[in-house]
Parts: structure tokens; sequence; C-alpha cells
């Protein structure tokens, strides 16, 4: 008998308000701007052809009002998951994009199976335990809906790391921030191949 495979689009939230500033947020819970709104309902206008039957999310407030503008409904309480969330950055959370960015440079310099378990501080997620938390949820989702095309709103920095862990996609290919606002990637989930990644709409290099 066929498996029933499951399809996942998953959307990066709208532009926040720490976006805009250029600050880390992480596990913080800022709301979207004006623009981020604007860009979450061209984002929908590119999937009006596509029917979901589910609507999933991260349960911080960015991602969950970005949800419920695609999808057109509230997101259920149960189905806003905070496994889904980004990235946790520790201490660095609060400061500044920039200095990020200038840091993770040291992960482009060491052997990629190091680079995956490198931490700019001691109290971040590693990509290694981002992708790890982010993608068991994701199957979690699509093993509880075979068969159907489901959305899941979650974070920049969370999609952009499983996409370079399925695809192979380096840290150069896909540096920080490449995975834009509202930008999308099409996931397929079955029972034997596990989560593998259709198209990528939203990547800036």
């Amino acid at each position: 008998m066929m498996t029933k495979q499951t399809t996942i689009y998953l959307v990066r939230h709208g532009e926040s308000e720490s976006n805009k500033q250029r600050i880390i947020a992480g596990h913080a819970d800022p709301e979207l701007t004006e623009e981020g709104k604007e860009q979450v309902r061209r984002t929908k206008q590119k999937l009006a052809h596509v029917a979901f039957d589910e609507v999933y999310s991260s349960d911080l407030k960015r991602a969950v009002h970005t949800a419920e503008i695609l999808y057109g409904k509230p997101v259920e309480a149960a189905k806003r998951m905070h496994v889904l969330r980004e990235r946790n950055f520790g201490s660095l959370e609060g400061g500044a994009q920039d200095v990020y960015n200038e840091s993770g440079r040291r992960r482009e310099s060491l052997p990629e199976a190091e680079g995956w378990h490198y931490k700019h501080v001691p109290d971040m997620e590693s990509d290694h335990e981002l992708v790890s938390r982010f993608g068991a949820g994701l199957e979690k989702i699509a093993r509880s809906n075979p068969g159907k095309t489901i959305l899941v709103v979650a974070h920049g920095g969370a999609i952009r790391t499983l996409i370079m862990k399925l695809t192979g996609y380096t840290y150069k290919q896909l540096p920080s921030e490449s995975f834009v606002n509202a930008g999308y990637a099409e996931l397929r989930y079955d029972k034997d191949k596990g989560l593998t990644v259709i198209q990528i709409n939203g990547v800036k290099l």
C-alpha cells in the first residue's frame, strides 16, 4: 500500500519590530510591523492556489499573527507550538544582529561536523540542537496529518538551518539572514524518507 505523503508549506513570519531594528529576537516576542503584515499578504497571494487542511505555528506572536493572516482563521492554542520557536540565542538575545553575523563567520572556517555544534556563546542553541528540536516538531506534525497539506509558520534561522540539514547546503551558501521575511519552503514527508525539500521561495543571497 502506498504511503500517504504530507506536504508542509513552511513560512517565515513577516518583518517584526526586532527585525526592523536589527536586534536579535530569538525567544523574545515582538510584534509584526506594518511592512511585515504587507509581506505576509503578498505571500498569501502567492499561495492562493494551495488549499491548506491545517495550520500550526510557533507560539510567538510574530509567527501566530503571520499564520492567521495566511490561513484566514485563528491558530488553535494546541497548534501554537513551543518546539517551532526560533533558536534560543541565550545571552545574545536583545543584542545587535550585525555583531552576531560577524561572530558567526567563525563557523564558516570550521569542519562541517564541528560547525554544527559550534556556539557563539555557551548558553545558545547550536545548529545541531536547533535542527533536532525543530525537525522533530515538524515530523510530529507530519505524522499526525498523513496525506494532508499543512501550513506551518516559524522563524528564519530555524527554517534556514533545517534546509541546510536536508539539502547539504553550506553556511556560505545560506548565510545568516538569507531566508527572507514571509519566504517559504515546500517540504514533503513520508515515513521512509522523512522530510525532503521540494522548492524554496525566499532566499536572498
